[in-house]
């Protein structure tokens, strides 16, 4: 079980640190925090683990996607200005 910093993990994985962060506060990344309270946090992240969660997170959005796709025309849009396609 290996341990990053939040920076290590962004050169580890390519992600950036913001990304990681904002990750972390919205609850889809695990991590450790290790800070001083509110004022200052500092996060572990248990480099397989993340990665672990990454792959979930891909294959979430691959099955996700022939749901959601629909081809919308891009002539659409002219439609509410009275023009007939």
């Amino acid at each position: 079980m290996r341990r990053l910093t939040i920076k290590e993990t962004s050169m580890a994985t390519g992600l950036s640190e913001y990304e990681i962060r904002m990750g972390i506060k919205l609850g889809k990344y695990p991590a450790i925090n290790i800070g001083l309270g509110k004022i200052k946090k500092q996060y572990l992240i248990d480099i397989e683990l993340f990665e672990k969660r990454l792959l979930e997170l891909s294959q979430e959005n691959i099955t996700a996607i022939p749901q959601q796709a629909q081809y919308i025309s891009p002539f659409e849009s002219l439609r509410p200005l009275g023009y007939q396609i």
